[in-house]
């Protein structure tokens, strides 16, 4: 069985990884899989029997979507011959926020020279942030507590005729937004 040890650390997102198992015998090898402690990743396939000589690559991956945590544990392989073989270890190790961003927003039509606002659920997570790309869509302010704490008001004040559209970024000043953190906003100036 080889490697003898995963570790899966990153930042939002980590890739899946594999190990093999052998069977070096002269007879079939049934074995299953069993992850002990508190990682979040699964194992497929996570049983099979093996002719001798055979081999079978086994995908180890973190549930969908990756979930922030620091822990360890175990990926023990039990077989029918050979009893428990050494566990593998198991490093998981992901940092970041997984925010959910609100829905897109729609202003639908507003006169130039005037504004339009339109107030939102803040996404639920400590510290977040939110920039928009163009400067005709403006945040109220950059923490959300306008009009009352847990929604961010956005005015569109359009200076030009037709469709306009921002990109909201969710961010944070010390932490790590894992995507997707962005939605979009749009509306039409027109003529007073």
């Amino acid at each position: 069985m080889s490697p003898l040890a995963l570790d899966f650390s990153g930042e939002c997102n980590v890739p899946a990884q594999s190990l093999t198992i052998s069977n070096t015998g002269g007879s079939p090898l049934a074995w299953f899989a069993e992850v002990g402690g508190a990682v979040p990743v699964r194992v497929i396939p996570f049983s099979s029997t093996l002719l001798p000589g055979a081999s079978v690559t086994v995908n180890v991956s973190p549930f969908l979507p990756p979930r922030t945590a620091t822990v360890s544990g175990t990926i023990t392989i039990n077989t029918d011959v050979a009893g428990q073989l050494s566990p593998i270890g198991v490093v998981y190790n992901v940092s970041g926020f997984a925010v959910m961003p609100p829905p897109d927003i729609d202003f639908g039509a507003v006169p130039i020279g005037s504004q339009k606002r339109v107030s939102f659920a803040a996404p639920s997570a400590p510290g977040v942030l939110l920039v928009s790309s163009n400067p005709d869509f403006l945040l109220t302010g950059a923490a959300p507590a306008d009009p009352s704490p847990g929604f961010w008001t956005l005015v569109f004040i359009p200076r030009v005729t037709g469709p306009e559209s921002t990109t909201l970024t969710l961010g944070s000043f010390n932490k790590t937004i894992c995507p997707p953190n962005t939605f979009t906003a749009s509306g039409v100036g027109v003529a007073p």
